[in-house]
């Protein structure tokens, strides 16, 4: 499958990935460096990230034989890049929503 062969559909999706990826590891970075609560969270937030795709890139070997399937060791980047996306798009929400508390009771 070449890349003339994906909708727009696809395309659209993989362009949110990436901004979603983008916005993880940006904010991840920022609240561990500018941050005032949480930078531990915020530094292993980013750490998992980085590594995941460190991990993922640098995945030397291919699958064995003609399956399809992922090699493992891409898969524990993938899945170590989506831990640390997760948490911090939930470290995120979490610091949204007692801004909000803040503000609503202020």
């Amino acid at each position: 499958m070449s890349t003339n062969d994906w909708s727009p559909i696809e395309l659209f999706n993989i362009g949110m990935c990436l901004l979603v990826l983008l916005y993880s590891l940006l904010f991840s970075g920022w609240q561990a460096c500018k941050g005032k609560t949480g930078i531990w969270f915020w530094r292993a937030c980013a750490l998992l990230i980085g590594s995941g795709i460190v991990i993922a890139l640098y995945t030397d070997r291919p699958a064995v034989g003609d399956t399809p399937e992922m090699p493992a060791e891409f898969s524990i980047g993938v899945v170590i890049i989506l831990t640390g996306i997760v948490l911090t798009l939930s470290g995120s929400l979490l610091k949204l929503l007692a801004m909000l508390r803040k503000r609503h009771a202020a």
